[in-house]
Parts: structure tokens; sequence; C-alpha cells
């Protein structure tokens, strides 16, 4: 049921999308976040371009409810935090532009947050009939679990914050400049902060990008090398690390057939092995410095 803004005073939510070469995606996006079911002036959507090329920006303009704000290329952190430190809501929510929100989605997410801090959800592959979307969406549920309950780290698609804590911990590592590890390095200091994470998987969204076999391999490769330099900013140590990767490689086999359906185990083993030379990579690039 539609909200009536004359019963309620409703806080102001800002939508944060960061933006780079998206031109293929972003309709479905806009519409969806334009169709969403809260009143408008409580509503703020903003999408960032992040020095893209393919004239997607016109898209954004012709859509008129949307402020679009051009920088230049930083990367999906540096966006993100362009964008929140210019909205005006009280709860700032970011999802990306390959991302189709429910109606919803925002009543959820402001019902959620009245149990939390910070709340998060599911991330639904736009289609599951392949075994390539299936298991993306097996992975995801191992990491996040298909339960209401309170988590260390969600993925910053569908992750919303009050505002008064992203200017607390002063958002996003810019140093990231791939869409990796930067909304687990924030979550961590959203805890150590003494905060809580909620995930709720009624807070749901449609992700367009784990179609295919190629760009899982890729991202298992590149949050293999992301993450060590996660772990570097969170105090760690390249003796833990250097062990930590030694380890890892001879408990493939197990990880496998332990995190992944027995149908998709030529899949989950040649992901977890990228992963494990995205480590190496990782290890050399950030702790070595070569």
């Amino acid at each position: 049921q539609a909200f009536n803004k004359k019963m309620v005073n409703l806080p102001k939510v800002s939508v944060i999308v960061p933006v780079y070469n998206a031109i293929d995606t972003l309709a479905d996006c806009i519409s969806s976040l334009t169709s969403v079911d809260w009143p408008k002036e409580s509503l703020e959507l903003i999408f960032v371009d992040d020095g893209s090329q393919d004239g997607g920006a016109k898209i954004i303009e012709g859509a008129g409810e949307i402020k679009l704000i051009k920088q230049a290329n930083t990367g999906p952190a540096g966006a993100r935090n362009n964008g929140w430190k210019n909205a005006s809501g009280d709860i700032i929510v970011f999802t990306d532009s390959d991302c189709i929100v429910p109606e919803d989605w925002i009543k959820n997410i402001v019902e959620g947050l009245r149990d939390s801090d910070v709340l998060g959800g599911a991330i639904i592959p736009e289609k599951a009939d392949s075994r390539a979307e299936i298991f993306e969406q097996k992975r995801r549920e191992r990491l996040y679990g298909v339960d209401k309950k309170f988590v260390t780290e969600l993925p910053s698609c569908n992750l919303a914050f009050k505002k008064k804590i992203l200017d607390e911990v002063n958002g996003f590592e810019t140093s990231f400049k791939k869409a990796s590890a930067e909304d687990y390095h924030l979550c961590a200091k959203v805890i150590a902060k003494g905060y809580k994470i909620l995930y709720d998987p009624k807070i749901k969204i449609i992700h367009k990008h784990s179609a295919d076999l190629a760009g899982i391999y890729k991202r298992a490769y590149m949050h293999g090398e992301q993450i060590i330099k996660y772990r570097k900013l969170n105090g760690g140590n390249p003796v833990t690390e250097f062990f930590r990767i030694i380890v890892k490689a001879p408990l493939i086999p197990y990880f496998t057939l332990t995190r992944y359906p027995l149908n998709l185990t030529d899949i989950g083993v040649k992901y977890e092995i990228l992963s494990f030379f995205g480590n190496i990579q990782g290890f050399l690039k950030f702790w070595v410095n070569i």
C-alpha cells in the first residue's frame, strides 16, 4: 500500500548510484528507482558519473527526477563518497547502475533501520537459468545466509546507512579503485565504532552482472587480490598473510566441497584457484610492493 504523506513524517532518503560506462543497464535502473513507493519530496536520487565515456550521462539527464554529479574517474568508492557528501537525506542508500530495485525497497529499508544502524539485503541474479547465475546465488547465500541476522560485512550495491554514521567514519576508502573490498572495509570501520549491521533478505535487489562464467572468474581473481589490501588496512601483518596463503593452497579441494553444491564443484574449484592466485598477486602488490 502506498504511503500517505499526510499520515506520517517520513525521513528523507538519498539513493546514491555510481556510474561508469553503464549505458546498457542505466534505463532499467533509473526506471526502477523512479518507480519506488516513497513520496518524491522525501526521496533524492543522485547518480555520480565517474568519468564515463559511453554517453550514458544523457540518459540520466533525460530523467528529470535525478540529480547528476559528474567527476573524473576515481573508482566506485570515490564516486559513492561524492554522492553521499552532496546528499541531503537522513538515510543514505547505495545501489549500482546494473541493479533493479522493487517498489517496496525504500519502505523496507526505512522500516529495517528502526532495528539497526546499517542495513543490507539479498542480491538476486536477473535470471537463474544458467549454472553461472545459480553458482553466484549459492555463493552469496553462503556468505550472507538466507535468514535475518546481524553480520560483519555486506556488499554496497544494496546497503543503507543513517547518514550520521557515514559522517563519523568518513565513508569509503578511496584507494580502492575497483569494485572489490571497499564495502567490506567500510563495514569494518562501522563495526569498530560499535554499530551493528543487519542483513535482511527481504531487502532485495536484482543484479545484472553475474550472467557468465568469465565475469565470475574475473571477479574471483580481483576479489582475491583486493581482500589482501583490505586485511592490510585492517591491521594485518605480512607474516600472517603469507602463512594464510600458503595454508590455503592445499585446502582448496576442501573449500570447494564444503562451500558449493556437488553439481557446481567444477565452477567452485576454478573460483577458489583464481581467488588463490589473486591472493598471491595481492600479497606481492600490497606487501612486497612488486
